[in-house]
């Protein structure tokens, strides 16, 4: 019996905050649904790529690493004033709670940052692993 519970315990514990590498979609009715791909090298890149203009795709690249059940996602974004006129680099992390194929987002913040600036772009959506059978 004892070994019964020690092996349900395990299999518990090894599915608990596992990230699936590979991609990642939101479910949307959009032609191209903002998305997150994930590499063995613990680096992600997001893609959203959903407006009519290519002008406004934006494109995110950074690392990744896991703990406990989220996942925590870090790069660099552009942030600007509120006149447009100043533009610095920030540190960004974004959370996601990790809840089996599904990366719910939890919290996004930001570092090195000055008073009345805010993100040129933001990693926002709930997603999906895609797990879409290639032929």
């Amino acid at each position: 019996m004892k070994n019964i519970a020690y092996l349900i315990l395990l299999i518990i514990h090894s599915s608990f905050g596992q990230i699936n590498v590979g991609t990642y979609k939101t479910i949307s009715d959009l032609n191209f649904p903002p998305e997150i791909t994930f590499f063995d090298n613990h680096t992600f890149v997001y893609s959203n790529k959903n407006s009519v203009s290519c002008f406004i795709w934006y494109e995110a690249k950074g690392t990744w690493k896991v703990n406990r059940d989220k996942i925590i996602l870090t790069d660099s974004v552009k942030a600007f004033n509120k006149d447009l006129t100043e533009t610095i680099y920030v540190n960004r992390k974004t959370i996601y709670s990790v809840e089996k194929d599904k990366l719910i987002f939890f919290f996004q913040s930001w570092e090195n940052s000055k008073p009345d600036y805010f993100l040129a772009n933001q990693i926002f959506g709930n997603f999906v692993f895609n797990r879409e059978i290639k032929e």
